[in-house]
């Protein structure tokens, strides 16, 4: 016997952001020392997020990190309009989580980073593409960040999560945990 399967599509405006993760909905390995993850309610009605939770950190160069793939098929949709900035939807569960970093990876591996400021609060945080540095600390093509290299939203590939102990300082040593929700493209 078959079972019938459900299929939603959800429609968008054509000038809706683009979702490149919902982090709920991929599996997400946290690497660097102990730490856990699960689903939690997220930012409005029916929304869900995940939670992300380590610490104590030790010294620096101590953190977690996460690396997620984004789809392929989502990079096909920006089309003919232009990204102005990344759409963050996150918040700190514990009050030392001030900040989180952010990277984006290209295809070819080239990263572009940023740090990103939390608060308690659920919030979308607008970054503009300008925001994120070329991370010259990570391995990348010798060809790439130059003067004139940004980030190539259409090349997109994988984010990167990571919190340590070099963000925190003196409150490296006590628990931590961010939720995200999703991150997405605002298109001009």
């Amino acid at each position: 016997s078959r079972s019938a399967e459900l299929l939603t599509i959800n429609v968008e405006p054509k000038d809706a952001p683009v979702t490149l993760v919902r982090f709920a909905d991929v599996h997400v390995r946290v690497k660097g020392g102990k730490s856990s993850t699960r689903g939690v309610p997220g930012m409005g009605q029916g929304r869900r997020a995940l939670r992300v939770s380590a610490g104590p950190f030790g010294p620096a160069p101590d953190c977690r990190s996460s690396r997620i793939a984004i789809p392929a098929p989502r990079l096909g949709w920006i089309g003919g309009q232009r990204p102005s900035a990344l759409l963050f939807t996150v918040r700190a569960v514990e009050t030392v989580t001030e900040k989180l970093e952010l990277v984006m990876l290209e295809r070819d591996g080239t990263p572009w980073g940023t740090v990103v400021r939390l608060a308690p609060e659920w919030q979308q945080i607008r970054l503009p593409l300008n925001t994120f540095r070329f991370f010259e600390h990570w391995a990348h093509p010798s060809d790439r960040g130059g003067d004139k290299d940004a980030m190539q939203v259409d090349q997109l590939t994988g984010i990167n999560l990571c919190f340590g102990s070099w963000l925190y300082g003196e409150n490296a040593g006590q628990a931590h945990a961010f939720e995200v929700q999703n991150i997405a493209v605002e298109l001009e």
